[in-house]
């Protein structure tokens, strides 16, 4: 009985190592798996397309050192550290063509996006204390009277901004 008992407690153990070895190599499996789908995803801050040496360098300073520092740091603070807005836009661009987390990315709004606002124009409305919201929910006639905006240049920008919106305009109601 004594042999019997021995073979039935060789046979069990061999059972369970075979069980944990087919367990422990499904785990790796999957661990590879998801270690490669990784490697294909990630995108590193110097393969971004249109982001030169300069703004780079700029990045690392300010400690944007990954894709999603990049995309999560707001548009006028990346501005702020020295980096041209035209070159954010066409890098957050890219990202956003690759980079599938990223899909459906929307770039917030500033003045300078406005059809017919450059640099200077941006700066005089910041200078009056307007900003893409304001100038989209304040009346054309407040705009004039408070701020100073002509007519025609208010219905410019709030035109502009119902484009950009997709046709929508903001009613305030």
């Amino acid at each position: 009985m004594g042999k019997e008992k021995q073979e039935e407690t060789s046979e069990l153990e061999t059972k369970e190592v075979e069980e944990q070895y087919e367990e422990l190599l499904i785990e790796q499996a999957k661990k590879e798996k998801v270690e490669s789908k990784e490697k294909v995803s990630i995108l590193e801050i110097k393969d971004v397309p249109g982001l030169g040496k300069k703004s780079q360098d700029i990045l690392a300073e300010n400690n944007i050192l990954t894709i999603e520092q990049l995309m999560t740091t707001r548009l006028i603070e990346l501005q702020a550290m020295g980096v041209q807005r035209a070159t954010i836009k066409k890098a957050r661009t890219a990202i956003s063509e690759s980079v599938a987390k990223y899909k459906y990315f929307k770039e917030e709004l500033g003045l300078e996006d406005l059809p017919g606002v450059g640099k200077s124009t941006a700066d005089m409305l910041r200078e009056k204390g307007l900003n893409v919201y304001l100038l989209e929910t304040t009346p054309i006639r407040e705009l004039e009277e408070k701020y100073g905006i002509t007519e025609t240049a208010s219905k410019k920008y709030k035109s502009g901004l119902s484009e950009l919106r997709g046709g929508i305009d903001f009613v305030n109601a």
